[in-house]
């Protein structure tokens, strides 16, 4: 199982985002997630194992398919080696799959042309389960690499998060990260325990206080 650690708060500073890196080193954990504007810092400190993963138009995913390649870019030039697409939220609610597809494959093709994994980042607790399967089907066609579950910025519950993780790993046959701000070391051993593909923290402190019990 694969183990991530996102620093994606706004007031981060230097501190934490240092703090983040010799986390996610010292872990041997396999990326860190960082805003564009980090990504040149976080390739300075971090080990080469650590893949850098680039958060794009973040937390809604509102923002014109053309402002969003034009991050990809620049996370690619950056030193990225991996793009977190948030979905667009209100695609998702008018169930415009159309839409939802054009604009996914054409992130896919900047992403793709600069060597970058494609991730799409869905908020789960937004939507039936029906819904997410049918989202996550239609991202399997494009072509993405994996589904993150949240962006880790409204209010989570762990056990519903795993549940609907399982269900899209059983019923799309698509590795899922699963995201969450309530991993606990229990939480964490369970879901290693299941063969999720990976599980996301969103602080430092969580990730610390969680791997340094299991392991």
């Amino acid at each position: 199982m694969i183990s991530e650690l996102y620093c994606i708060d706004k007031a981060a500073d230097f501190h934490e985002l240092m703090k983040s890196t010799f986390v996610a080193c010292q872990h041997n954990m396999d990326s860190i997630a960082v805003p564009p504007s980090f990504i040149s810092t976080v390739s300075e400190f971090a080990v080469k194992d650590i893949r850098i993963s680039s958060t794009i138009d973040f937390p809604i995913g509102l923002s014109d398919t053309s402002v969003r390649i034009h991050s990809i870019l620049n996370s690619a030039r950056k030193g990225a080696k991996n793009v977190d697409i948030v979905l667009n939220n209100s695609l998702v609610s008018n169930e415009n799959w159309k839409e939802i597809e054009q604009d996914i494959k054409s992130c896919m093709v900047a992403a793709v042309s600069n060597g970058l994994s494609v991730r799409v980042v869905i908020e789960y607790r937004l939507f039936s389960l029906n819904t997410i399967l049918s989202v996550c089907h239609l991202l399997k066609k494009c072509g993405v690499d994996a589904i993150i579950t949240s962006t880790g910025t409204i209010a989570d519950d762990a056990v519903e998060n795993f549940i609907t993780t399982k269900e899209i790993m059983e019923n799309v046959g698509i590795p899922v990260i699963l995201s969450s701000p309530i991993i606990s070391s229990d939480f964490y051993k369970e879901c290693l325990d299941s063969n999720v593909f990976g599980v996301r923290f969103s602080s430092s402190n969580a990730a610390e206080n969680v791997l340094g019990d299991v392991f």
